[in-house]
């Protein structure tokens, strides 16, 4: 289990409230840490620089962040785009160009629910999960990526990033759940919701999986939304 977990804020950037941009170092197909930290500044749409000397977190190997906090009361305002440039990025030796990513700044009244109403977003949603197929038996050794992909019901073929999604995994005993995976965080990057399991940790028999979504005043339990088999390193994929 990791003691933190990526939570991007780049699609719902709020104004007024602390939002983490990511930079993801993919070297070829896995992320792998620069040669040393690298340095972000925010421009706005004249290319006018309205921070810098941000103080760049590493968050694990290969992702590194930054805390923004852009107030109504300075002057931004919603619907305003705005540009990260990252700088310094160095990999074994070699200096490349800046990376320059935008967001935009999303009204506070998305985040900051004050007043006289109680009405809060009751939608609910159906889960799925890819890059592990049902049933499917793994040979121990594997690290999955697991993309938890939540599509609101009666809509049409769509999928939303939540902030609160938890992720449970359990052996089953009989009837009774043993967990082996606690209620855990999933990840949220730009682009969707995912979880990381290595397989290492497991021994051979059938896993299941649960997802929680919390969303409104609801916090809603999807039982059973994957199940898959660890087999032992001599098992032959013959099956």
């Amino acid at each position: 289990r990791y003691d933190d977990y990526v939570s991007d804020d780049r699609s719902n950037f709020v104004i007024g409230k602390n939002n983490r941009l990511y930079l993801y170092c993919n070297i070829g197909d896995t992320f792998d840490d620069l040669d040393e930290m690298p340095s972000v500044k925010i421009l706005d749409g004249d290319n006018e620089v309205v921070f810098e000397d941000l103080e760049v977190h590493k968050f694990s190997k290969g992702i590194y962040y930054v805390e923004v906090k852009m107030s109504g009361n300075d002057g931004y305002v919603p619907n305003t785009m705005y540009y990260d440039v990252w700088d310094n990025i160095v990999y074994k030796g070699e200096k490349l160009e800046p990376i320059e990513m935008d967001f935009t700044l999303k009204p506070s009244n998305v985040f900051f629910n004050i007043g006289n109403s109680s009405t809060v977003n009751n939608q609910s949603f159906t889960p799925s999960i890819s890059g592990i197929m049902e049933k499917e038996r793994i040979r121990r050794g594997d690290i999955r990526k697991l993309v938890i992909n939540l599509q609101p019901n009666y809509t049409a073929n769509q999928v939303q990033l939540i902030d609160d999604i938890d992720i449970r995994l359990y052996v089953m005993d009989g009837t009774r759940e043993l967990e082996v995976i606690t209620w855990d965080k999933v990840n949220k990057s730009f682009l969707e919701n995912y979880y990381v399991i290595d397989t290492n940790m497991l021994l051979p028999q059938r896993y299941y999986i649960d997802i929680r979504v919390k969303y409104g005043l609801n916090s809603i339990i999807h039982h059973d939304v994957l199940s898959f088999d660890i087999v032992g390193l001599e098992t032959s994929y013959n099956f």
